[in-house]
């Protein structure tokens, strides 16, 4: 009888463990459907307050108190899936200044971990039917950060990617809104005397050279730190292997 008694309990909590898994796999589809329409929209991915909310909420409902602390664990173990889940879906943007390293390295980074590419230059160019150069001189500046914005909001809608920025990305107001709500930032913080030597024929807006490099630096970077999730040194010997641990995290 003893026996009989123990089979049938294991038989219930083997329904029980059927039920809760069918609820956890759809909740993890709806979590995913959540943070494709966030990414679609440009809203924020992480809610801190809302998690909290809902831990209060599970906790409030636990009938029996001995059953709190199992209950508090499944659920906080939930929520941290589901933050993961989420993350998954999300860009990373790489800022920095024009010859800063953001398309090389979004490239290298994205082939060793084996994550998708854009790269919003790239894509204004493909928009518009001609180098970056020739869209400034025909179209304007204001023509290009038109389509750098569309460009970039179409990257978000994308999601799962490293996208290489333009230098300016962040003189258009909205864009950090876009990324913010997307994705995550990194600001590839090249020195002024490492900038110096890079090539920058065909970037319109350094076109007087050292002198134009220096202005922009000092008008930008502080944007550049206060806009960024992450900040690195790309010239430093570790560089790659701190954006290869971030990036696919």
């Amino acid at each position: 009888m003893e026996k009989d008694r123990l089979l049938e309990l294991r038989r219930q909590l083997e329904e029980i463990d059927k039920d809760i898994l069918g609820l956890v796999e759809g909740r993890m589809e709806r979590i995913r459907e959540m943070g494709e329409y966030k990414r679609g929209k440009g809203l924020e991915i992480y809610d801190p307050a809302r998690e909290r909310e809902m831990f209060e909420l599970y906790t409030q409902r636990v009938k029996d108190p001995r059953n709190l602390d199992c209950v508090q664990a499944v659920m906080l173990s939930l929520l941290r899936a589901s933050k993961r889940e989420q993350r998954r879906g999300l860009n990373v943007y790489f800022v920095g200044m024009p010859g800063s390293g953001k398309s090389k390295l979004a490239m290298k980074v994205g082939r060793l971990i084996g994550k998708n590419v854009l790269d919003t230059d790239e894509m204004v160019k493909a928009e518009a039917g001609m180098s970056i150069a020739e869209l400034f001189f025909e179209r304007g500046e204001a023509e290009f950060r038109r389509l750098e914005a569309q460009m970039l909001k179409r990257a978000a809608a994308r999601g799962y990617s490293i996208v290489a920025t333009g230098g300016g990305i962040l003189t258009h107001g909205g864009n950090l809104e876009t990324m913010a709500g997307s994705g995550r930032v990194v600001f590839l913080d090249k020195s002024l005397e490492e900038l110096y030597k890079q090539d920058i024929s065909g970037r319109p807006l350094l076109a007087r050279g050292r002198a134009d490099i220096e202005k922009l630096y000092y008008e930008r970077r502080d944007a550049y730190l206060e806009a960024a999730d992450f900040t690195v040194d790309p010239d430093t010997p570790d560089a790659l292997q701190l954006l290869i641990d971030y990036c696919g995290e």
